[in-house]
C-alpha cells in the first residue's frame, strides 16, 4: 500500500511539473505571436508585449519610449490585482517566509549580520551603505539573473525584491536605474518577506507604497497619477526615506527631479524593494546612501499622501 501511495504521488508530480512546463510554453508561443500579427488584424483585449532578446554582449537597442501595449498591461495586471486581492490584510506566517539567499554586493554581511551588527546610519557623513538583497533560492535560479548590482528577469514570472539593511533611522537614499522597462520600485514593512511569483502587493497592499514606472503612485485604494514616469532606458528613480522626521516621510525622484506626490506617517522600520515582472526587463541599483540632509524640499505643488490611509484619486 505504501509503495502504491509513493508511485501515485510521483505521478502526480509528474503531471504538475509537465503542466508548468506547458504553461510556460504558451506563455512563450504567446508573447512571440504577438509580434507577427498583421496590422489589419483585430487585436484581442488583451495584448502580451513581446521583448526583446539580450545577446551576450550586453543590451539591445529598445525604442525611447514603450508600445502602447506596455502600458495597457500594466492597468490589466493592476485592475486584476485589485479585483484578486482587494482588501488583503495578512502577515506572514512563519511557513510562508522563503529562506532568502543573499546576494554580494560590494563589502557587504550577510543579511542576519548585516542588520544584527552594522548601523550604517550613525555616521553623520554622506556615504554610501552596503546592501544585500533578499531573493529566495528558487527565484533566483529560476526567474532573476543577478551580475554584480544588475537584476534580470529571465522569464514573464512576477519577482519582487527586498533589500536589507532594515531602514530604522537617518535619511537614506535608494538609488535605481531603469535597464529596460523597470517595473516598479518602494518600501516594504520589515514584516514583509516574498515568495517566488509575487508582485509587490501579494503580502497586502496595507504594508507596501510601490512606485509604478508609469508614473502612479499607490498604497491603499487608488492608483495616484502625478509623478514622473520612469520606463525608459537610461532614466533613474530614487526613493528617499527621512526617518527623523515628523512625521517620517518618503519622497520621490526621477533624474534627481523631485516629484509632486509623496508619503508622510511612513512605519518605523521599513525596507526598500524593487520589482520586475516582464522577460528581460532589468535594473541596476546604483547604490544606498546615508546624507547627512534631506534633499527633499516638499515645495509648492507637492502633495502628502498619508500611509495607512485610503487614498482616493482626484475626479
Amino acid at each position: 500500500m505504501k509503495k502504491e501511495k509513493e508511485k501515485d504521488l510521483k505521478i502526480a508530480q509528474t503531471k504538475i511539473e509537465e503542466q508548468e512546463k506547458e504553461i510556460s510554453r504558451l506563455q512563450s508561443l504567446l508573447a512571440h505571436s504577438s509580434i507577427q500579427q498583421k496590422p489589419q488584424q483585430q487585436q484581442s483585449s488583451i495584448q502580451v508585449v513581446s521583448v526583446p532578446t539580450v545577446d551576450e554582449q550586453g543590451y539591445q537597442s529598445y525604442p525611447a519610449e514603450p508600445p502602447p501595449q506596455y502600458r495597457q498591461a500594466i492597468y490589466q495586471q493592476q485592475a486584476y490585482q485589485q479585483k484578486k486581492i482587494p482588501n488583503q490584510i495578512q502577515n506572514p506566517t512563519v511557513s510562508q517566509v522563503p529562506i532568502n539567499h543573499t546576494i554580494p554586493s560590494h563589502t557587504m554581511l550577510n543579511s542576519e549580520a548585516m542588520n544584527a551588527q552594522l548601523d550604517p546610519f550613525s555616521d553623520a557623513q554622506s556615504d554610501s551603505i552596503p546592501y544585500a538583497a533578499q531573493i529566495p533560492k528558487s527565484l533566483l535560479f529560476k526567474d532573476v539573473k543577478v551580475k554584480e548590482d544588475t537584476f534580470t528577469l529571465s522569464n514573464n514570472n512576477d519577482s519582487t525584491i527586498l533589500f536589507d539593511p532594515v531602514v530604522k533611522k537617518g535619511i537614506v537614499k535608494f538609488q535605481t536605474l531603469s535597464l529596460h522597462w523597470f517595473r516598479a520600485v518602494g518600501i516594504a514593512d520589515e514584516t514583509v518577506k516574498y515568495e517566488r511569483k509575487e508582485f509587490p502587493d501579494a503580502r497586502g497592499k496595507e504594508k507596501i507604497v510601490t512606485y509604478y514606472s508609469i508614473g502612479e503612485i499607490r498604497h491603499i485604494g487608488d492608483y495616484i497619477k502625478g509623478n514622473a514616469e520612469f520606463y525608459e532606458t537610461g532614466d533613474c528613480v530614487t526613493l528617499e526615506l527621512n526617518m527623523d522626521s515628523n512625521p517620517r516621510t518618503l519622497t520621490f525622484f526621477v533624474n534627481d527631479e523631485e516629484q509632486p506626490d509623496y508619503v508622510t506617517n511612513i512605519p518605523a522600520a521599513v525596507r526598500f524593494f524593487a520589482a520586475l515582472w516582464l522577460k528581460y526587463t532589468a535594473f541596476k541599483v546604483i547604490k544606498i546612501e546615508a546624507l547627512s540632509k534631506p534633499t527633499a524640499k516638499h515645495g509648492a505643488g507637492s502633495r502628502a499622501w498619508k500611509y495607512g490611509t485610503e487614498w482616493k484619486k482626484d475626479k
